[in-house]
């Protein structure tokens, strides 16, 4: 079974092909609970998270903090990781044999560097378009293969 897979940093949308194979069918959606969070709002989570520690002079207080990353890329990373395990998983069951990925480019490409060898290997297109607004009828339009004209047609 083929699977369509149209992610954004907010969800993930799972389809296959219909009976007539000229419809999708959505057979699972993951959202990602930090994927509609504003950037100020994960920040505001961020705050105070730093580390005390005593400085060389007594009555001196220091706050140090690791190494810093934006909250919001943190929280698209996470679910990209997230994606990878889900599919990886889904992979290992067999659930599909090959998959189209489609996603905004930046995140395809964090989606990407979280998945492994074979399941990077299952994938047969890797289309780079932001489709987290799009209507399920439209992204069939967009993710289906087009129909060849018969022969017949092409004589006439």
């Amino acid at each position: 079974m083929h699977w369509f897979v149209v992610a954004s940093q907010k969800e993930v949308r799972i389809f296959i092909k219909t009976s007539d194979r000229s419809k999708i069918e959505l057979i699972k959606t993951v959202t990602n609970p930090l994927g509609t969070v504003k950037k100020r709002d994960l920040i505001r989570k961020e705050a105070g998270r730093g580390t005390k520690s005593l400085g060389g002079h007594l009555g001196s207080t220091h706050y140090t903090e690791g190494k810093r990353h934006d909250p919001h890329e943190e929280a698209e990373i996470q679910f990209a990781k997230e994606i990878a395990q889900f599919l990886e998983t889904e992979r290992l069951k067999n659930s599909f044999s090959s998959m189209t990925l489609v996603a905004e480019p930046h995140f395809l490409g964090k989606v990407k560097a979280e998945m492994g060898n074979k399941l990077q290997e299952s994938v047969t297109d890797w289309i780079k378009k932001d489709l987290q607004k799009t209507p399920q009828s439209e992204i069939a339009n967009f993710i289906l293969p087009k129909s060849e004209p018969s022969s017949f047609e092409n004589s006439i």
